[in-house]
């Protein structure tokens, strides 16, 4: 960064979140500790000069940070391996097969599934925990959701869809707010995508119903001849 001369003395203010890992340095020379300044960032103090300056700034944490994305991608990958590998998943899958159900009473004669008290948990836990975690609507939407998926279609699954849907949905909705507002990139960037937090919620919660609501196959029924 070239700094201009600055006679009576200046602040050098790096717009990156405050971390004691920056260093910084003028012809070789290291600025010392930097303070936090401007509310989070890094300041270093620079005396007087009739003359410009050009300050080099490092993060020396920049090799652990490595590090760690490198095995966070390991981890990915692993996740992703598992998902593949996984054998089970395909042996349970003709039969996760939407087919007519009641809504009251018992299940549809000749339906492979039943209602179980997992799925109740569910929809109770989708709209408890979107009710007070998000917000009333946004609960009774999220127990909505959970109600058809687990008790209307048995389709659990349908619960990570959706969340898959709605993530679509934000990730259009920034793309494009960045593209034609192009809101400046400092510490407020955040701010401009505050509306779309609750929505991140129900995702969320969203995963969390599906995750546990669980549909057992229905016992078989003897046909008498």
């Amino acid at each position: 960064v070239r700094v201009d001369a600055c006679p009576t003395g200046c602040w050098f203010v790096f717009g990156e979140g405050y971390n004691a890992g920056w260093r910084a340095t003028s012809g070789g020379r290291s600025l010392g500790a930097q303070q936090q300044v401007d509310g989070g960032f890094n300041g270093w103090y620079l005396p007087p000069s009739d003359q410009a300056r050009t300050i080099v700034v490092e993060f020396q944490g920049q090799r652990t940070l490595l590090i760690g994305v490198a095995l966070s991608a390991l981890g990915v990958l692993a996740c992703i391996a598992l998902i593949v590998l996984d054998r089970r998943r395909t042996a349970v899958e003709d039969a996760d097969e939407p087919r007519p159900a009641r809504v009251w009473g018992r299940p549809t004669r000749g339906s492979p599934y039943r209602w179980t008290s997992a799925a109740t948990l569910s929809t109770a836990s989708a709209t408890i925990v979107g009710t007070l975690v998000i917000a009333p609507v946004w609960g009774v939407l999220c127990g909505a959701l959970a109600f058809v998926a687990c008790f209307l279609l048995r389709r659990p699954r349908l619960l990570g869809w959706a969340s898959l849907v709605i993530v679509a949905c934000m990730a259009a909705v920034m793309v494009r707010r960045v593209t034609t507002l192009h809101p400046f990139a400092n510490a407020g960037w955040p701010g401009s995508f505050e509306d779309l937090h609750r929505p991140g919620m129900a995702v969320i919660v969203l995963l969390f119903a599906s995750a546990i609501a669980t549909i057992r196959p229905a016992p078989p029924t003897e046909v008498t001849p």
